[in-house]
Parts: structure tokens; sequence; C-alpha cells
């Protein structure tokens, strides 16, 4: 569903752009190959991670074709980014952004960004833990704060890189930032997921 929201979308924009002017539409849409999921996955499989998220990259674009959907200028995957994930979340350490909490993850300090969630409607001193955070085995400045490079534990298996603050991955947070940047520039128009 959401490609074709995003074939529709990126169709009228080019077609706003030929028809009025002014409108130059660079479309890239990135995989995230590395999160909890894809690390269950392929050790329930006992593959590599680079195997088992190959076989959906495969099906999705095959869904393109079969729905013509046109594709996107380039399809970045989140591992190929990891350097310049690591790169973002030091610069954001060193500004007081970013700190290593106890469990050795680096997190980031939403109170260093008073506008986070003000576009959502979001208030950030309603936030409460969901089933997804488990308190208790660690501690972070805020619970809003997540995380932008995870320490790497027993149920990540073979899937970790070195970093500044340890053997670890990063967080889905960071990844389309660092992609972004990387492929676009530090400004972006649109941006969804």
């Amino acid at each position: 569903m959401s490609a074709i929201v995003y074939d529709v979308l990126v169709r009228y924009l080019r077609w706003r752009g030929n028809s009025f002017g002014g409108l130059n539409v660079r479309y890239v849409s990135n995989y995230t190959d590395v999160d909890d999921k894809t690390i269950r996955g392929c050790r329930q499989l006992g593959v590599r991670l680079a195997d088992f998220t190959q076989k959906f990259k495969d099906a999705f674009f095959e869904d393109l074709g079969t729905l013509r959907i046109k594709r996107a200028q380039q399809f970045p995957a989140a591992t190929d980014y990891v350097a310049q994930m690591i790169e973002m979340i030091r610069v954001l350490e060193q500004k007081g952004i970013a700190y290593q909490a106890e469990d050795k993850s680096v997190y980031f300090r939403l109170s260093k960004f008073p506008d986070y969630g003000k576009l959502a409607h979001l208030n950030l001193d309603e936030l409460r833990p969901t089933g997804r955070i488990a308190n208790d085995e660690y501690e972070k400045e805020s619970i809003g704060d997540f995380a932008l490079w995870k320490a790497w534990d027993e149920n990540d298996g073979d899937v970790k890189w070195d970093s500044p603050w340890g053997q670890g991955r990063p967080g889905w947070h960071i990844e389309c930032s660092a992609m972004a940047r990387m492929l676009l520039g530090d400004e972006i128009d649109i941006h969804s997921g």
C-alpha cells in the first residue's frame, strides 16, 4: 500500500513540475534491512541477515512490476550506511544531543529538541512506556529518548558493527537521516514512511 501511495505522490509532483514548472522530484526509497524483526527472522532461520532480507527485496521489486509502480531513482539499504550513521551519532553526542546510557546504547536526548513531535501534535510530557520498552533493563534520561545505537546483546547474534560505543547496531531512527543526508543533502522537502 505504501508503495502505491508514494507512486501516486511522485507522479503528481512530477506532473505538477512538468505542467507548472518549479518542481524537480528526486525519489529515493530506502530499505530498513536491520531492525529487531529482521534480526529475529534471520536467527530463526539460521541464515545471514543479508540472505534473509534479500528475499523480501526481491518480492518487493516483483510487486512493483506487477502493480506497474515506477521505481525510485535509488533504493539504498540501511546496512550500506552504518558508517555514516555512526558519524552522525558521534556528532550528536559531541553536541550533547545524544548520550550513552548504562546499557551502552546511545540515545537521542529529546529535551534538547523542544519542537520534537510538534508536527504530530505529541505532548512529550504525556509519553508513557509501551510493551516494546523494558524500562527496568536500562536507564534512559527520559522515557521519550530513543535509541540511535543499540548495544549488542546475544539476541543480535552475528548482526553487529564496531563503533566508538562498542559493538552494536543502529536504531531505525537514525537510518533515514543518514541515507537522506548522503543521497539528498542536508535539506529535503518530503519524508514519508
